[in-house]
């Protein structure tokens, strides 16, 4: 059983850091896009999607599919992040456990 558990940890570890590589990868792709036409944004308005919609889009109307991929990534960057640390937790306590 314990190395079921393991295995079924370092699985869903491994997946879930490519995935996070993956949308790492696709932010600095929207990133790149967003300097080079200077668009700027605050930090805190990343996590609020309809602010972006309404304040910062209407400034940069050409760059909407970057602006939105990018707020888009980031938060699901995030999220597998935090995913990532329970994945961790979890091993970490399988291992006491059998200890």
């Amino acid at each position: 059983m314990f190395t079921f558990f393991i295995g079924v940890a370092i699985v869903a570890f491994c997946v879930l850091l490519f995935l996070n590589f993956y949308f790492r990868i696709k932010v600095l792709k929207h990133y790149k896009v967003l300097v080079t036409n200077r668009v700027e944004f605050d930090v805190k308005d990343i996590l609020d999607l309809n602010k972006i919609k309404t304040v910062v889009v209407p400034k940069y109307p050409h760059c909407e599919a970057a602006i939105i991929g990018f707020v888009t990534h980031i938060r699901k960057s995030i999220i597998l992040a935090g995913a990532l640390v329970v994945i961790i937790a979890l091993c970490w306590s399988i291992l006491n456990y059998y200890r």
